[in-house]
């Protein structure tokens, strides 16, 4: 499996942010309301390696366990983890 980083600095990111504000700016127009339109991300991480690929894939496999959806990962009809365990 091959990882590929995308290009993190400020030119490739001005698009992005720009074509975020005029989204913002249409939706308020249509719902005729102001303030925050979207919530505050924590942080967006790039996967660096095979490794940190199956950790994060792990982690979130995990997420319905720690909200205490299900007992098993494989549990959760809409996982990945269950998927695995089918085939």
């Amino acid at each position: 499996m091959r990882f590929t980083p995308a290009l993190c600095n400020g030119r490739n990111n001005k698009p992005n942010h720009v074509r975020g504000e005029l989204h913002c700016q249409r939706t308020h127009r249509l719902l005729k309301r102001a303030g925050q339109l979207w919530q505050k991300k924590p942080f967006d991480r790039y996967i660096r390696n095979e490794r940190h690929f199956h950790k994060a894939v792990e982690y979130l496999e995990n997420n319905p366990v720690a909200a205490r959806l299900c007992a098993a990962s494989a549990d959760w009809p809409w996982s990945s983890a269950a998927f695995a365990w089918k085939r």
